[in-house]
């Protein structure tokens, strides 16, 4: 599904959610038609009231006079029925038209801005999509632990506080991202918390309407020697990595060099450059690594084009287990 079809299935979700409310609201009245036949008298009138100014105004009418003998009727009609609706021990909104949303009543838009629940919808569809969804449910910058990391070093920093200010450069980068958002080379050994944040980045995007995907080098891969080779079926159409608003790449570095690797993971960051498409990659290589590992034109532009992000030293995985352990002999 593309940012499209993700858009489609939102319209097509908030029609629903009108059609349901509409549904509910009939069920109700033909409930209180049945049960309190004096309402069903009283709604009747309200009808033909507002039927008779219609045609008030249609026929040219203008005297205020007239105009508010309707309102004042209208009124008084709507209050009869709070009355016996809240005598016959129903709520005085019972006949309300139901809303999903009473914000929007379920149409997606307040003054022509997109409403949250809206927002929340197309979120959880984008999120479905983005590979994300069920590995990393619980990222978020808030759930990102910095006392993990240690509080000593060799160098001047301590790996914590290399972190706290990582942390706050990708909070800065989803609070200001747009098409001018930098692209970020996460770099740092296995554990260190590259995926965790980086993926925390795509979640919060999403959270705010962005169409983030998220793919190990191998899976993006994959898809590609799928469409290219038609040996397979993909997983992802191939467009939708050269023009989601924001790609993650997993794990630069581990997949098996060949020429059409090469080829493929230039053509994706290349054309991603060229559409204003940022990228955020995480590899365990270092610049002599990935010098040894691909041609000087793919490493250009990891090189320039990409902010270097060096991660601290850590072990994030092997902390966590530590502390389950601990916390479980206390218990």
């Amino acid at each position: 599904m593309n940012k499209d079809q993700c858009l489609r299935a939102v319209n097509q979700l908030m029609e629903d959610r009108r059609t349901q409310g509409k549904i509910e609201s009939n069920r109700r009245r033909e409930t209180i038609a049945a049960e309190v036949p004096a309402i069903g008298q009283k709604e009747k009138e309200l009808q033909e009231n507002h039927a008779s100014f219609f045609r008030f105004i249609a026929e040219g009418g203008d005297s205020e006079e007239e105009f508010l003998k309707f309102r004042d009727k209208s009124l008084a009609l709507q209050e009869e029925i709070k009355q016996l609706l809240v005598e016959n021990g129903y709520p005085e909104t019972y006949l309300d038209p139901v809303y999903h949303c009473s914000l929007c009543a379920d149409e997606g838009v307040v003054d022509g801005v997109l409403c949250p629940c809206y927002k929340q919808a197309l979120s959880e569809q984008y999120l479905a999509q983005s590979g994300m969804e069920k590995l990393f449910a619980k990222c978020s910058f808030a759930a990102f632990d910095l006392s993990l990391y240690p509080t000593e070093g060799d160098g001047d920093i301590s790996p914590r506080d290399k972190m706290k200010k990582i942390l706050a450069f990708a909070k800065n980068y989803v609070k200001n991202f747009g098409d001018d958002a930098q692209n970020l080379l996460f770099v740092g050994e296995p554990g260190c918390g590259k995926t965790f944040l980086s993926v925390c980045i795509g979640c919060e995007l999403i959270r705010s309407g962005k169409f983030v995907l998220y793919a190990p080098v191998q899976d993006l891969l994959a898809d590609f020697e799928a469409a290219t080779f038609k040996n397979k079926e993909s997983t992802m159409p191939t467009e939708e990595y050269l023009d989601a608003d924001l790609l993650i790449i997993d794990d630069l570095g581990t997949e098996f060099y060949s020429s059409f690797v090469e080829s493929t993971l230039y053509s994706v960051i290349n054309t991603r450059l060229t559409r204003k498409k940022p990228t955020v990659i995480s590899t365990n290589l270092t610049p002599d690594e990935r010098d040894e590992c691909y041609a000087s034109r793919l490493n250009s532009r990891l090189n320039y084009s990409f902010a270097n992000v060096p991660f601290p030293a850590a072990n994030l995985r092997a902390e966590t287990l530590k502390r389950r352990a601990a916390k479980g002999k206390k218990g």
